[in-house]
């Protein structure tokens, strides 16, 4: 299975995890997963919680292995759009 495909099921559990803790939200059924997929994760010495995927962890490169984050891929995603898109109405 390739690392999108990995991530992909990952940001489901998590979106599942979400909603379950959300009494006023539907629950949004899991696809098929593969057998022990889950617990895969769940077993790692890194594994933070679901609600922590893609915010204090995500995987390596080969998508199996936890690895933990310096910053959420929405504070790189700032950081990112600030150094290439320049702020309205500072001077150059």
């Amino acid at each position: 299975m390739d690392r999108r495909k990995i991530r992909y099921l990952l940001r489901r559990i998590k979106t599942n995890v979400e909603t379950r803790s959300n009494p006023d939200s539907e629950t949004i059924a899991l696809p098929k997963l593969p057998k022990g997929f889950r617990k895969s994760f769940e077993g790692q010495p890194r594994f933070r919680g679901w609600m922590g995927y893609q915010v204090s962890w995500d995987v390596d490169l080969e998508g199996w292995t936890i690895v933990l984050l310096n910053k959420s891929l929405e504070e790189k995603w700032n950081e990112l759009l600030l150094e290439k898109i320049p702020i309205l109405g500072e001077a150059n």
